[in-house]
């Protein structure tokens, strides 16, 4: 069994942590941040994408991962999706916006307990974008539309999408912020084998999960750390199944403790850290 320190870790390193989408399965998120706070871990600012970027957001406002698993097992999809006539997409996003300022409020990313980043893509140019500013809600709520089911966002006149399509992994939306550590959490490193689809959301899912898997190779080799929870048996749709999947989640990353602990410890040395501080000035 994994030893445990009393409290934060003595002079750790500024560490950020990176959320990866995965619909349904994001859930798993609140177990790997229930293991990383238990072990003392400090998580100074958070990035996430898609799914990600809920459980990010109400982790940047201050919930704690006991709190967030406790609004992600009263969660159905009644709560976050409603149906819409079929022109830009099957359903309507508005209801996650809604979910998550139910819980945090209308609040902006300057109002939040620790820094966030909300990676989107912008559908009129296929570009990136990490939302830092404005409205907390409408950035979740544009970073888990995943096209064609649900209606695309509108931002400042711009239409928006699933981040995964550009970052399934947000390791370098964290740039914004300069932690000397990212841990990031994949959810998609074991994913069955494309099989042929037997209905339009299938489809509409391989395609996202085809073009997602094309990104995460770099983001991984830029993180400090990846912990890959195994949920290949779960459905993108599986909310009934939530609580298996944060207990996936926090047994994953407990194993990972040891490693996690020490790469904090090395990144804290004297001479690391005044060597960051050079690093940091040059920037």
């Amino acid at each position: 069994m994994t030893e445990l320190p009393d409290g934060p870790i003595a002079n750790q390193p500024q560490l950020g942590l990176a959320l990866s989408g995965g619909t349904a399965r994001t859930v798993a998120h609140i177990g790997a941040i229930k293991a990383l706070e238990e072990a003392g871990v400090r998580i100074d600012c958070v990035a996430g994408t898609s799914g990600g970027s809920l459980v990010a957001a109400l982790y940047a406002a201050g919930f704690s991962g006991g709190e967030i698993e406790r609004h992600a097992l009263a969660t159905r999809w009644k709560h976050l999706a409603a149906v819409t006539m079929p022109r830009l997409g099957f359903l309507s996003s508005h209801r996650i916006q809604e979910f998550l300022e139910d819980a945090i409020g209308e609040v902006t990313f300057s109002q939040l307990a620790r820094p966030l980043a909300v990676v989107a893509t912008n559908l009129g140019n296929g570009q990136r974008r990490v939302f830092t500013s404005g409205s907390v809600g409408l950035a979740v709520r544009a970073s888990c539309s995943i096209p064609q089911i649900f209606a695309p966002c509108e931002i400042d006149g711009e239409l928006y999408i699933d981040g995964g399509i550009v970052e399934y992994l947000p390791v370098a939306a964290l740039d914004a912020f300069n932690p000397q550590v990212v841990i990031a959490v994949n959810l998609g490193a074991y994913r069955d084998p494309l099989r042929r689809p037997k209905h339009i959301l299938q489809i509409i899912l391989q395609m996202t999960s085809v073009v997602s898997r094309q990104n995460v190779p770099a983001s991984e080799a830029l993180a400090s750390y990846v912990i890959r929870p195994n949920l290949s048996k779960f459905s993108p749709f599986m909310l009934e199944r939530t609580k298996e999947m944060i207990q996936i989640g926090y047994d994953e990353t407990l194993q990972h403790i040891p490693e996690i602990l020490e790469l904090l410890k090395r990144e804290s040395s004297p001479i690391r850290r005044f060597y960051a501080g050079l690093t940091s000035r040059r920037k």
